[in-house]
């Protein structure tokens, strides 16, 4: 009997044992997760931030890259077009077709790239005529203010010009040194003496739809880099500086019979 109470006794006393209450508190401290002091979260926001620093400029350089080659594209296309008119008509577009308006018998212009829509399929307020770095306007037409000389003027500004003019300047049309001199006159495929060195379109600083070389800020969209599409065709980021420089070697690029006509650089007056 004693033994077996004794027994009874040690079970009574385990039980009792874990059944008594106890204290949690020390417990739950133990068990919970520490909260950042106000050092370590200063130094958690100094990593982030540095981190960021060190990842930003290379994101940005991603997305100028990446819209680098989306205006390539566009201009590609373009030239793309070009070839194609070139392939049916044998000759350039002009700058600028006039015609009446159906509409209100006001004289209207059709420029350069209503000749390449049969083949681009779009219009110039369309993405293709818009590089992804321009922060231009892109529009067609103003609301003309003189009486008496119908509703619209076309004005056309985008992302892309056309080189009708090459060096010279309107006075100096006659020298049909781009490829559309005038708007009586055409420039035929055969009157391009190197069309794989003479610029077709490229990007315009100004927003409008005929370039100016010369005259102006070159191109700053891309870097040290112009988007430019060549009268074979072909399409390529050119140097700023080779493109748009006041020397002969860059200025004969911009003419029909591939001569620079020092005497036509706005530049050099």
């Amino acid at each position: 009997m004693n033994k077996r109470a004794h027994s009874e006794n040690e079970i009574t006393g385990t039980l009792g044992g874990w059944l008594k209450p106890r204290s949690f508190t020390g417990s739950c401290r133990r068990g919970l997760p520490r909260a950042f002091t106000l050092i370590e979260l200063l130094v958690v926001i100094a990593i982030v931030a540095i981190l960021a620093g060190l990842l930003l400029p290379a994101i940005s350089r991603a997305k100028a890259k990446a819209q680098s080659i989306h205006c390539l594209g566009n201009v590609r296309q373009i030239g793309l077009g070009l070839q194609m008119y070139l392939g049916d008509n044998g000759k350039y577009p002009r700058a600028v077709e006039s015609s009446i308006s159906v509409a209100t018998g006001d004289p209207v212009g059709r420029p350069w790239y209503y000749a390449l829509q049969p083949y681009t399929t779009q219009v110039w307020t369309n993405a293709l005529y818009k590089c992804p770095s321009y922060r231009g306007s892109t529009f067609e037409s103003v609301p003309r203010t003189t009486p008496g000389q119908g509703t619209l003027v076309w004005a056309p500004h985008g992302g892309y010009g056309y080189n009708a003019h090459g060096t010279g300047v309107e006075p100096l049309e006659s020298l049909t040194l781009g490829l559309s001199p005038s708007m009586n006159m055409v420039v035929s495929e055969s009157q391009v003496i190197a069309p794989s060195e003479m610029v077709a379109f490229s990007e315009e600083t100004s927003g409008y739809f005929i370039l100016s070389v010369g005259r102006g800020r070159p191109p700053q969209l891309h870097g040290r880099t112009v988007v430019t599409a060549f009268c074979d065709g072909r399409a390529s980021m050119e140097p700023t500086h080779q493109l748009h420089a006041a020397t002969p070697e860059a200025r004969r690029r911009w003419n029909r019979d591939h001569q620079p006509h020092p005497e036509t650089w706005d530049d050099r007056r």
